[in-house]
């Protein structure tokens, strides 16, 4: 195995084969025989052991799992480019005293921020979308109705 990997990353192979011959306990270890910067491998290594139950040897399965690691990767990026883009919106609807809605146009049910509900005087933070219309300007009316029904309407 050296031949084929850079050294600290054989020697962290190694160390692993040696804990499993020495304990003589299965390991599942995620191995990275071509550094950090390569492929990443899912190893399951158990002791091989010989008729009287000495460890003989080592059997070892590996499972390239570098797609998924990068997919988790992705993920956990987007997920934290997505919380910070969530929080600077809050911040300017915040500091632009904007109104938010919240529609489940499914339901008809609505979530309305705080400011939102200062500026219709309403007291609860839930209600009815019908109830949300009745503040649409009557020429636009027509207009956000039929986005709405596109909104819905299957492909």
């Amino acid at each position: 195995d050296a031949e084929y990997m850079p050294p600290e990353a054989f020697a962290a192979v190694a160390a692993t084969d040696r804990g499993v011959m020495e304990s003589g306990r299965v390991t599942m270890v995620e191995e990275y025989p071509e550094g950090p910067d390569g492929r990443v491998f899912l190893s399951v290594k158990c002791p091989h052991r010989d008729a009287a139950g000495g460890v003989v040897g080592l059997i070892g399965v590996s499972l390239d799992i570098t797609d998924r690691k990068r997919a988790e990767a992705d993920a956990r990026r987007a997920a934290d480019a997505l919380r910070a883009s969530e929080e600077r919106l809050q911040l300017a609807v915040g500091i632009a005293r904007l109104g938010t809605f919240d529609i489940d146009l499914a339901t008809d049910a609505v979530e309305v921020n705080d400011i939102g509900r200062d500026i219709y005087g309403w007291d609860a933070p839930h209600t009815t979308f019908r109830r949300v219309q009745e503040h649409f300007h009557p020429a636009d009316k027509p207009d956000v109705l039929r986005g709405v029904q596109a909104a819905l309407a299957p492909d």
